[in-house]
C-alpha cells in the first residue's frame, strides 16, 4: 500500500518537473497550487481507505482464529470424554475378566460336586449286559466263565471313576492356588475342605461299587440270594455336602460372585 502511495508521489513530482520545463515556473507554480492539494487529500484517502480495508482483513482473521480457537475447544473437549469413555471400558472389561475367572473357577468346584452327586451306585449301571447275555443270563451252565467278561467290563467302568476322580483332584489342588488370588484366605480354606471331603465321598462310591460287583459275581456264581445294599450313608454324605455347597459356601462366594459398580 504504501509503496504505491510512494510511486503516485514520485510520478507527480516528474509530473510538475515537466509541467516547469513547458510552461516556466510561474504557471508550474500556479498549476502546483491548485493541483498538489487535490493529489494530497486523493493520497490520504487511498491511505486511509487501504488501512480500513487492512483493518478489515485483520478482524476477519481475527474472527477466524476465535472460530479455530473455538473448534480446538471442542475438539479437546470430545478428546477428553472420548479419553474417560476409553477409561470406563477398559475399567469395565478389568471388572468383566475378574467376574468370569471368578465364575469359572467356583464352577469348577460346584460341577465337580455334582459329578460326584450324581455317580449311580446301582451296579446294573455298570454291568450293562447285552442282548445276548441277557438272553444267556439265566441258561447258562457255566455262570463263573459266563459272568468273569461280565464282571471285568464292570470294573473297568468303575475303575475310570477312580481314575476320572484323582485327575479332578490334581485339577483343582491347581484352581485352589488361584483362589487365594482371586477370592480370599478364608474362601480358599471353606473351598479346600469342600473339595477335600468331595473328593473322599467319590472315593466311598467307588470302593462301593467295588464291593457291589464282587458281591454281584459271588451271587451270579453261587446261586446265593439277592442281597440288599444301604446307602443311606453315603445319601447322608451326599445331602451334607450339598446343603454346605448351597448354603455356606455360596454365602462366602456370593460377594465376589458379581460385577462390582
Amino acid at each position: 500500500m504504501y509503496i504505491s502511495c510512494a510511486i503516485d508521489i514520485f510520478l507527480f513530482i516528474i509530473f510538475i518537473i515537466l509541467i516547469v520545463t513547458v510552461f516556466g515556473v510561474e504557471a508550474s507554480n500556479k498549476f502546483s497550487g491548485i493541483v498538489t492539494p487535490l493529489i494530497i487529500g486523493l493520497c490520504t484517502v487511498y491511505v486511509a481507505w487501504c488501512q480500513y480495508n487492512l483493518a478489515k482483513k485483520q478482524h476477519e482473521l481475527a474472527k477466524e482464529q476465535k472460530q479455530l480457537t473455538e473448534k480446538q475447544a471442542t475438539i479437546s473437549e470430545q478428546q477428553v470424554r472420548v479419553a474417560e469413555e476409553n477409561k470406563d471400558i477398559a475399567h469395565n472389561k478389568l471388572k468383566l475378566e475378574l467376574f468370569e475367572k471368578r465364575y469359572d473357577l467356583f464352577n469348577q468346584f460346584a460341577e465337580y460336586f455334582s459329578e460326584c452327586y450324581a455317580m449311580s451306585l446301582s451296579i446294573d449301571h455298570y454291568i450293562k449286559l447285552s442282548p445276548k447275555e441277557e438272553e444267556d443270563y439265566t441258561t447258562t451252565t457255566t455262570r463263573s466263565d459266563f459272568i468273569q467278561p461280565i464282571y471285568e467290563r464292570a470294573v473297568k467302568e468303575i475303575k475310570r471313576l477312580e481314575e476320572w476322580n484323582e485327575d479332578k483332584k490334581k485339577e483343582l489342588e491347581i484352581g485352589l492356588l488361584k483362589v487365594k488370588f482371586l477370592f480370599n484366605m478364608k474362601t480358599h480354606e471353606i473351598l479346600f475342605q469342600f473339595s477335600k471331603d468331595t473328593h473322599s465321598l467319590a472315593v466311598n462310591q467307588y470302593e462301593f461299587l467295588f464291593r457291589e460287583i464282587e458281591k454281584y459275581r459271588n451271587t451270579y456264581v453261587t446261586s446265593g440270594p439277592a442281597h440288599v445294599s444301604d446307602i443311606s450313608e453315603i445319601v447322608a454324605e451326599r445331602i451334607s455336602l450339598a446343603r454346605r455347597l448351597h448354603v455356606e459356601i455360596t454365602k462366602e462366594v456370593k460377594p465376589f460372585l458379581h460385577v462390582p459398580e
